[in-house]
């Protein structure tokens, strides 16, 4: 049996004992097969793993490559003359995390067994993917790798904040902060998760360790950013010293990570503030200014909405969206919540996938497969199989040689404008 463990220093056991690769590109190409269920074209790891030399030396080092492999692992590889796989009995420790984390709560009987599941799966977790291992020859190879690290590192944060709202619902806040700590351990300055741990304190009865955390936390804002902490920080911290805070009836989550919902979601629920919320406000004042949002969106326009804090830009925002005919797509970037990549766009691509256009909007998408691949690098939902992992692809139509990243950017605009062939749209 191999058992390949990727999440961390990647480790390669044989029946249990460790297994030695020498060839830095071997272990390479080992990895890569071992985070893919398909089948891959040797022209694809060819340009993946050697884009510097030319097409017959390319073969010539992947056959010489796939001698020693083959040495090692005997029963292990899967080969054609145009694919390579590995075999499914493997092991890997990416496969086991993404099955588990993604389960359905309603595959078991009781809350425990939920908890004893996801726990499980968050151990796997050892460190960042591949963490020490890089290929210095391959720049496509290092966009991989540092997309997928940052994909599992996401998911991990969620992981644990996932499972601490799972021990809340059990009234079992001290293994609820436990758990909240480690997904704090990524990034202490995640204010939502501070806000959420402070809270937790506060239910378990220790009402000075939530003012001391407060404390460190502004402390920690202060050094780190110059900045104070978040109103909402400060409203449920007063709550804390005051002794007025309000027991949240909890509700079991339908499945681990929530992955069709907005990150938001995934936290407990903030303190109910007596005032009304932004969109509950009257909307006085602004007609005119609202008028020539209207007049810009029309002619296709990037608008930039600035001015003085407490003025009422954001109230603007929300009249301009609730009354606009067009598809609205939101997304929230936070200056404290730089930890995770690109999660303004995540959230409001996941709005997308609830609007009430969208599923007749979907099938009629004019876009190539490897565009919405390329998007669904942010959101799996998109594709029919949103748990198969997607594939690398060097050298794009009309996009040779450009980075992950890159590609990254072409597949979110193309599908964008897409979306905009069928249906007037503001992100």
């Amino acid at each position: 049996m191999l058992s390949l463990r990727l999440l961390g220093p990647p480790q390669h056991l044989l029946h249990q004992h460790p297994l030695p690769i020498a060839r830095r590109k071997s272990r390479a190409l080992l990895y890569y097969l071992a985070t893919h269920l398909d089948p891959h074209p040797r022209d694809h790891l060819l340009a993946l793993l050697w884009p510097e030399l030319d097409r017959p030396s390319a073969q010539q080092t992947l056959r010489t490559t796939l001698y020693g492999l083959r040495k090692a692992l005997p029963d292990h590889l899967l080969i054609t003359d145009t694919t390579l796989a590995l075999a499914p009995t493997t092991e890997v420790d990416t496969r086991t995390f993404l099955t588990h984390t993604e389960a359905p709560l309603t595959q078991y009987p009781t809350p425990q067994l939920a908890i004893a599941a996801l726990t499980q799966a968050l151990t796997l977790y050892r460190g960042e993917f591949l963490e020490g291992f890089s290929l210095p020859d391959s720049a496509a190879y290092d966009d991989w790798q540092r997309t997928q690290a940052e994909q599992f590192r996401r998911l991990v944060i969620r992981g644990y904040t996932t499972l601490s709202q799972l021990h809340e619902t059990q009234h079992a806040y001290r293994p609820a902060l436990e758990a909240l700590a480690r997904a704090l351990a990524f990034d202490p300055l995640q204010e939502d998760l501070q806000r959420a741990a402070l809270r937790l304190h506060y239910l378990a009865g220790d009402r000075a360790g939530a003012i001391r955390r407060y404390d460190t936390l502004r402390k920690l804002l202060d050094e780190e950013m110059g900045v104070p902490p978040m109103r909402e920080t400060r409203t449920l911290y007063d709550a804390i010293v005051n002794d007025d805070l309000p027991t949240p009836e909890t509700k079991l989550p339908t499945t681990l990570l929530q992955p069709t919902a907005p990150r938001s979601n995934l936290l407990p629920p903030p303190p109910q503030a007596a005032a009304p919320t932004q969109s509950q406000l009257p909307f006085t004042g602004r007609h005119t200014e609202l008028q020539t949002l209207r007049t810009a969106a029309a002619q296709h326009r990037l608008l930039l909405l600035e001015g003085e804090p407490g003025i009422g830009k954001t109230r603007l925002a929300e009249e301009f969206a609730q009354t606009s005919q067009a598809l609205i797509l939101t997304g929230t970037a936070r200056e404290l919540e730089q930890a995770l990549p690109y999660q303004p766009l995540i959230e409001a691509l996941r709005g997308l996938l609830h609007h009430p256009a969208w599923p007749s909007i979907h099938p009629r998408l004019n876009l190539s497969p490897v565009w919405l691949e390329e998007t669904a690098r942010l959101l799996p939902e998109l594709l029919p199989q949103p748990n198969t992992p997607l594939p690398l692809h060097p050298g794009l139509p009309g996009l040779p040689n450009v980075s992950a990243e890159s590609r990254l950017w072409e597949g979110l605009a193309r599908f964008l404008l897409a979306l905009a062939q069928h249906h007037p749209l503001i992100l």
